[in-house]
Order: structure tokens, then C-alpha cells, then sequence
């Protein structure tokens, strides 16, 4: 009672622990990442009638889960994310925030990251990965007993790989299974079972398949007659789409094999998405753009048979995934990890998101205001209660506003922190702004 009381005091959650089991915690543990989800095009969130939704397995799973709500990734582009979702701590903390011209360096060797974790406790490791930031570029093949990477895999290709490696590593140990999803990745290319929508709209003049073309198409934008732009986005939502349905079905069939092994039964089933995608609601297409919700919102949930399903509605962050499965399971706590097991956070606490890029860009969250600051010195100022997609920028002054005051105070260290590092980039503070 003693510590619950001081939880309240400090302005946590009342349930110390939100990850909880009916009996012993599970022995395994497979996560499956996704990369570039839209979190607003599942059909939990997107608001759809039930019967439209693309990703129905993940839908009812979210229902038996302990499914975080509003839960944030720490970066718009894989590296930056997945620094944060393994490692339990950001980059700043080791001093590596991936972006500029060290977008391609390695993890540094005090980046103790989640299976290195594991493998302390005795687990069998695996990994199966479809984005070199997941792999061998960050150095992820020297962290797991056993490692394949092929860029671009299709979602089949890496669930039948994974029920290779499982076979391989289940035994009297404990295992680890991690699966990488490439889908729904641009460009937008999902089985043509799925694209039978376009057969009664016309034709574009852009070929969505490829990534450099949807990447590029910005630059060629205004170029377009509105109606042609409407055609575009329209033929670009039922290729994605399609994507994520395609990855509903691969999840579905990954589980439901291991399943029929009976590998489910003692083990927790993690799901995360590293970042989302921009249909050009800020100028921009696909992601490692800009810090709004369609980029950095993200999904986080915890399924096993046993599991106590709750819906989670406090902000989290990808750092506190790894110190969940930690104290969840019940393993030897590991030091230096800042991530907060969910359920023991302060629920005032501030979520960050850093861009590196051309123009680098840094934003933090807290009670409901989102301010984003770009290095080129402007700041814009967000109500997420009243304006979730950022559309109305609230910003006024730094000096005048008091919302702005309180975040650029919690925002300021990161910046001075980021500076230290990224040699390549140099920030333009904000009018009013007194640096060291």
C-alpha cells in the first residue's frame, strides 16, 4: 500500500504493474515488429464500420491484449525507432541518435539491447529482418544466436523463415523469436487479391510500387489537376491498405502455425510498429519527414493465453517496451534502462521524437500539447485533444505562451544534448532563446 500510495503521490498510474497474467508469467517471447504502420488504418483506431476494417486478426488481438492506446515512437524512420524500442533507453543516453552522415554507423558496443539481454537470462535468440536498420547495418547480427536479413522480403518469405528458426531454437531453454515486416513499406505492392478496388478507377501517372517514385512525388505535386491528386491518394490508400491487410493475414498465419505446435502456450506475444506514413497531410510522403502523429504514433501491444487484456490510455513510448517484457516476465532486472515498465509511469511524463535529416527537427509531448522544434529556428505548438493530426499550429511566442514555456524547458536539454553530437547540423535557436 506504502508504494502504491507513493505512486499517487507522484502522479502514476494506481496499477503498479499494467502487464499481468492469470498464474506464472510466460517463458517465451515473440515479437513481431512492423515496419512503417499507420496506426489510424487499423480498424481499432481508423473509426470504420467493423466490417471494412483491414486488419481484423490484429483487431481482435488488440482486444485480448494489453494494447497501449496512445503510445508514441521516438523517431520517424526505423534506426531512430528501433534505438529506443530494443535498447529501453534513447540515444541520447549512449550518445547515438542515427541520422546525418552517421545514418548508416553501427550500434555503439554499450548499446545493450533487448536479445543481449535475454541471452543473459538464458535465452535461445532469433532474428528475422527485412530492414537493414534491424540488421547488419546496426550491427543486430552480432546479438542473436541465430540471424537471416533479406531487404524487401515479402511478410510469407519471413514467416516461413521464422518458423524455420523457431523449430531451431524451441527446446528446455527459453527462446526468443523476433520477425521484422518490411510491409507496408513503400513503395505499395501488396498480392493483387487485394487490389481489386482499382479495377474501377481510373489509371494514374505514377507508379506506386516503387519507393523512389512515391517518394519523389512531392517534388512533382502541385504539377498535378486536383482531380488527379484525389486519384493518386485514392490509389495510394487501397495499395496500402491492401499492404496492411496482406500483413493481418501473414501475422494470423505465423500464430496460428506455432499454434498447432502448441508454442503459444507459454509465451508472450509482442507487437510494435516502428514508426507511420505521411499521405502528404503536412507536404510530404512516406516518412523521416516531419514530427506529426501520422509519422511518430505508433502501436504497442502484449498478448499471451494467460494475459490480463486492458486497454492502456496513458501516453507510452517505445523505450518502455523492453522494461514491460522485463518486469512482465518477471527476469533479473537489467541495469541502465530509463523505458518505464507500463502501468509505473508518471502519466505527466513527456514523450520526445527526434527527426534527423537535412533539417533536423525535435518535438515533446506532454498532458495533451505536442511543440516541435526545427533547427532551421521555428517552433509550432499542437492541441492534440482538439487537433490529433496537428493541422492548426498554436504557436504564438516563446516568451508569451505559457504552454510553450513549459515544453521548450523540457525540450531545450534534448536540443543541447543533439548539438553535442550531430557534428553535420547546427541549430538555429528560436528567437528569445538564451543558449549556454
Amino acid at each position: 500500500m506504502l508504494v502504491l500510495s507513493l505512486l499517487s503521490l507522484l502522479g502514476c498510474s494506481d496499477d503498479p504493474l499494467a502487464l499481468q497474467f492469470r498464474g506464472d508469467p510466460p517463458k517465451n517471447l515473440l515479437m513481431i515488429s512492423i515496419d512503417t504502420l499507420r496506426k489510424d488504418r487499423l480498424g481499432r483506431y481508423d473509426g470504420r464500420p467493423e466490417d471494412d476494417s483491414v486488419s481484423p486478426w490484429l483487431d481482435t488481438l488488440m482486444d485480448e491484449s494489453l494494447v497501449l492506446d496512445r503510445h508514441r515512437s521516438c523517431s520517424n524512420w526505423t534506426y531512430g525507432s528501433v534505438v529506443c524500442a530494443m535498447s529501453g533507453r534513447t540515444g541520447y543516453e549512449f550518445k547515438f541518435v542515427p541520422g546525418g552522415t552517421d545514418s548508416r554507423a553501427p550500434l555503439p558496443p554499450d548499446a545493450r539491447v533487448l536479445p543481449v539481454l535475454l541471452k543473459d537470462r538464458g535465452f535461445k535468440t532469433a532474428l528475422v529482418t527485412t530492414n537493414p536498420y534491424l540488421g547488419e547495418t546496426a550491427g543486430f547480427n552480432r546479438f542473436y544466436d541465430l540471424f537471416y536479413e533479406e531487404d524487401g522480403a515479402p511478410a510469407n518469405e519471413v514467416v516461413d523463415k521464422g518458423l524455420n528458426f523457431y523449430d531451431r531454437i524451441k527446446g528446455d531453454d527459453p527462446w526468443y523469436l523476433h520477425l521484422h515486416l518490411i510491409d507496408p513499406h513503400a513503395g505499395y505492392n501488396p498480392p493483387a487479391r487485394l487490389l481489386a478496388p482499382l479495377e474501377n478507377i481510373d489509371p494514374i501517372p505514377v507508379d506506386l510500387t516503387v519507393d523512389s517514385a512515391v517518394r519523389e512525388l512531392a517534388k512533382s505535386w502541385d504539377t498535378f489537376p486536383p482531380h488527379t491528386q484525389e486519384l493518386i491518394l485514392e490509389h495510394m490508400r487501397i495499395r496500402y491498405e491492401g499492404e496492411v491487410r496482406y500483413v493481418d493475414e501473414q501475422i494470423q498465419r505465423l500464430m496460428s502455425l506455432l499454434d498447432q505446435q502448441d508454442a503459444l502456450d507459454d509465451t508472450l506475444v509482442v507487437i510494435w510498429s516502428d514508426h507511420g506514413e505521411q499521405f502528404f497531410e503536412h507536404g510530404e510522403f512516406t516518412h523521416g519527414n516531419n514530427l506529426h502523429a501520422e509519422e511518430v504514433d505508433a502501436i504497442a501491444l502484449f498478448w499471451s493465453k494467460n494475459i490480463r487484456s486492458r486497454a492502456w490510455p496513458e501516453l507510452t513510448r517505445h523505450s518502455d517496451i523492453v522494461q514491460t517484457i522485463i518486469y512482465g516476465m518477471d527476469l533479473p532486472r537489467a541495469a541502465g534502462i530509463t523505458g518505464r515498465a507500463v502501468g509505473s509511469e508518471d502519466v505527466h511524463r513527456p514523450a520526445f521524437a527526434t527527426r534527423r535529416n537535412t533539417v533536423t527537427m525535435q518535438s515533446v509531448e506532454q498532458d495533451g500539447k505536442r511543440l516541435i522544434y526545427s533547427w532551421d529556428g521555428t517552433l509550432s505548438l499542437y492541441d492534440l485533444a482538439e487537433d490529433p493530426g496537428g493541422a492548426a499550429d498554436n504557436y504564438t511566442t516563446l516568451d508569451h505562451d505559457a504552454d510553450v514555456a513549459r515544453l521548450w524547458k523540457l525540450l531545450k536539454f534534448r536540443v543541447e544534448k543533439l548539438d553535442e553530437l550531430a557534428e553535420d547540423a547546427e541549430p538555429v535557436w528560436p528567437e528569445g532563446v538564451i543558449t549556454r
